[in-house]
């Protein structure tokens, strides 16, 4: 019996032909549909003294743009700011105590963006790498205040006491630098939208910075300045050039929405 005489078998054939195109032409599911929109916030812990160096953790926003399944743009924003006092008593020659103060202050934004390539591992961990390229700004001052009481060492022959004064010196330093951040990662997914991810990377940056000093003496009496050294403007031509490593270079938590 030929099989083009018997249209019941001719049919199934094409049923089942055609039902094979649909499913070789259909994506898998977990594949199929994403979320085009990755919305998070991001942190840069320091692992080295961490309970103290972290106090003032560079935060940000991360937002993502998928456009293939396994592919996605991205582009940040991270802000920092560091501040940090310290004072020291002591008593450097007989009778002349001093006190000083030392002050830390620093500002920086910086912007990236990059590519970042996905592969899935389970239904709740994925890999991922790629690149960033970062621009980023910082403003910092360092201050250091010398304050001395009025008491004089012993002379001969004697002199009369000197009134309380306060040395004060401040650095201000601007600094703009350029990275390459090739980074792998991985996250793990608390909730149909929700993940969260940890970041290794390689940081390639370029820094260059200018500086500003100040100095002045007050008498802390009358609060009149009696001498006064700067501004002194000074453009270093060392320019600088790092490599190094970052076992954690970025904690996320990112919401995803948008199909």
């Amino acid at each position: 019996m030929s099989i083009l005489r018997n249209p019941f078998l001719c049919a199934a054939l094409l049923g089942l032909g055609a039902a094979s195109a649909a499913r070789a032409q259909t994506p898998p599911a977990d594949t199929a549909r994403f979320y085009r929109h990755h919305l998070g916030l991001t942190a840069s812990p320091q692992l080295d003294k961490f309970f103290t160096a972290n106090r003032s953790l560079p935060v940000g926003l991360l937002y993502k743009r998928q456009t293939q399944p396994h592919a996605l743009w991205r582009f940040g924003l991270m802000l920092n700011q560091d501040y940090r006092r310290r004072d020291e008593n002591q008593r450097p020659v007989p009778n002349l105590k001093s006190n000083e103060e030392y002050e830390y202050n620093n500002r920086g934004a910086s912007a990236s963006v990059g590519r970042e390539f996905t592969h899935r591992f389970s239904p709740r961990w994925t890999g991922t790498a790629g690149a960033d390229l970062v621009l980023g700004f910082s403003f910092f001052t360092h201050t250091v205040k010398q304050q001395y009481g009025g008491d004089s060492p012993p002379t001969i022959p004697p002199t009369p006491p000197s009134p309380p004064f306060e040395n004060e010196q401040t650095d201000y330093f601007r600094q703009y630098h350029a990275a390459f951040m090739p980074f792998v990662g991985l996250r793990f997914a608390v909730q149909p939208r929700l993940y969260v991810s940890a970041e290794s990377s390689v940081n390639a940056a370029y820094s260059w910075r200018t500086i500003k000093s100040d100095s002045k003496v007050t008498d802390l009496l009358t609060g009149e300045v009696l001498g006064r050294s700067g501004p002194i403007r000074q453009v270093l031509t060392d320019q600088t050039f790092a490599l190094r490593f970052k076992l954690v270079n970025q904690l996320s938590v990112h919401y995803q929405f948008g199909r």
